[in-house]
């Protein structure tokens, strides 16, 4: 595989089957897919599917240490830290993250951990990604935009929990909904799209799990180009903060590892409809280990050791399916 050669394998939620490509660089102009990482660098891609049969085997790369675990005690102190800048700036909430390293079987099969996503995760966007000697996979919940009948739809997602909880959402999570759906909202206006419809929130199951959401729809704007107003939505506070550019700013200059394709997106256009996905539920695959992502949403309230506990919940979805 080139430097310049990438595969894609992806399943759109309830599909019945996945999708195969092998893509090749491009620029912006002639692209047909895009892959953006968390803090706004783009790859863009030319794809041309291909059968199943002819997707190659993945040669995963040796771990190397550019690639960090956050321990549980720098996590705790990021923590503090984030709390300690709510309280004196206009911060409202700052997503902070970490990753961790597990091991995996010498005889680990991306190929097949993948169909194991797609049976697990119906509702998700299932991808498995080979790019420059990285591998990542992921099944993602979250919708960034799609555009589809001149026509934009995005999803308000904040709030995760495991399905059949009958409590109500927490005032947190309210909260925190509110702010995604102000920030989308805010956006959509900014890139000229018109006619915006707001459903929810509501809550939406997704396997085991189940998110707090709100759907939005609106016109197309008669300027720009997909490519464009996805990157302008993102990263919206379930992935960063509120306000975006104090919160971007916290986690950029305090966050002890580089997030990468965490939290960025992966976005596939067509003429038929355009589908750009936030990168979230996802790892990134080594020899003989994964590297795992989670993060949460930090308030004025915050616990460090209940956030830590959170983030630990979160990867155990993954891990479950891994050992």
């Amino acid at each position: 595989m080139s430097s310049k050669e990438a595969y894609l394998a992806c399943r759109f939620p309830d599909a019945e089957k996945p999708s195969y490509y092998r893509c090749l660089s491009s620029s912006e102009e002639m692209a047909s897919m895009v892959w953006a990482t968390f803090s706004g660098d783009r790859k863009f891609f030319t794809r041309e599917e291909i059968r199943e049969n002819d997707f190659p085997e993945i040669d995963l790369s040796e771990f190397n240490s550019d690639n960090q675990a956050v321990e549980k005690e720098q996590y705790t102190e990021l923590v503090q830290n984030a709390v300690a800048f709510i309280r004196n700036t206009s911060l409202e909430k700052v997503v902070v993250s970490r990753s961790k390293l597990i091991k995996i079987d010498q005889n680990f099969g991306v190929k097949k951990f993948f169909d194991t996503l797609c049976q697990s995760f119906p509702s998700a966007f299932v991808y498995l990604l080979s790019y420059e000697n990285e591998c990542w996979l992921g099944a993602s919940p979250e919708l960034l935009l799609q555009h589809k009948n001149d026509k934009l739809h995005t999803v308000s997602l904040a709030g995760t929990r495991w399905s059949g909880e009958s409590s109500p959402w927490t005032a947190k999570e309210n909260e925190e909904q509110a702010w995604v759906t102000r920030y989308l909202l805010e956006n959509l206006l900014s890139i000229g799209a018109g006619k915006i419809q707001i459903k929810g929130p509501y809550t939406r199951k997704a396997g085991h799990l189940e998110h707090l959401c709100t759907d939005i729809s609106a016109s197309q704007p008669k300027r720009g180009d997909i490519f464009g107003w996805a990157n302008a939505l993102h990263p919206t506070p379930a992935v960063c903060g509120y306000p975006p550019k104090t919160a971007m700013k916290f986690i950029l200059e305090n966050e002890t590892y580089n997030r990468s394709y965490y939290a960025g997106y992966l976005g596939l256009a067509n003429d038929g409809g355009s589908h750009f996905f936030v990168n979230l539920r996802c790892m990134k695959v080594f020899k003989n280990v994964a590297l795992l992502f989670a993060g949460g949403g930090i308030t004025i309230d915050s616990d460090p050791e209940k956030e830590w506990e959170e983030t630990e919940e979160k990867m155990r979805v993954l891990r479950s399916l891994i050992s």
